[in-house]
């Protein structure tokens, strides 16, 4: 009976025993298995909403607006607004970026200058595109993004040099599109928001090339 009682327990143990590590195996490839599905679904998702919010500023505005106008003129309008809505969004958030991180009184002063003047014509902007059925864009600064993030270790005084320059290149190429339309457009609202706006973006950019002179 002992004999029969060790058969026994060794039968139990080569027929269990392994079946215990086979189930345990495939519970730990099932976790497995659902954890990198749970993972790819995530990764899904953001890129999705990655995308979404990509589409759902500038490359959407100028889509939409592609869509509405089939006059020429009209066409070229609306692609200003656009233009000129990003470039202020830009030069506003760099504005904030300055302001948060110089320790430069004049460059602190400028920026904050530029927040209020940028946001009051982008808003007046974007009342006129409002009336005009003109799509905008929405608040995506994805370049600006990226360059903030590399400037992050700047020095001080390379950083007020940097952020200086910087500004300077967009407040050239914003007075290039105000004076590229202003010569084109018909619309006399349009026209007027340029009129009205062209004399305060050349004086930021008279102020910048100030502080740039004193910062070399």
């Amino acid at each position: 009976m002992k004999l029969k009682g060790c058969v026994t327990q060794q039968l139990l143990k080569n027929n269990f025993k392994p079946k215990t590590k086979t189930k345990m195996k495939t519970k730990i490839k099932s976790v497995a298995f659902f954890l990198l599905f749970g993972a790819g679904l995530l990764t899904s998702c953001e890129n999705n909403a990655n995308h979404d919010k990509d589409e759902s500023s500038k490359d959407m505005a100028e889509q939409e607006n592609k869509d509405k106008f089939n006059n020429k003129a009209d066409e070229k309008d609306a692609q200003f607004v656009v233009d000129v809505v990003a470039a202020n969004y830009d030069e506003i958030k760099f504005a904030n970026y300055g302001l948060s991180k110089s320790m430069n009184d004049e460059v602190k002063m400028m920026a904050k200058q530029m927040i209020t003047d940028h946001t009051k014509a982008v808003n007046s902007l974007k009342e006129i595109a409002a009336a005009k059925m003109i799509s905008v864009p929405g608040w995506d600064s994805t370049n600006i993004d990226k360059k903030m993030e590399n400037w992050n270790d700047k020095k001080p005084a390379d950083f007020d040099r940097d952020w200086t320059n910087e500004m300077i290149d967009m407040h050239k190429n914003t007075i290039d599109k105000l004076e590229g339309r202003q010569k084109d457009t018909t619309d006399p609202e349009i026209r007027g928001w340029i009129d009205s706006t062209l004399p305060t973006v050349r004086s930021h950019l008279d102020m910048l090339n100030q502080c740039k002179e004193k910062l070399k």
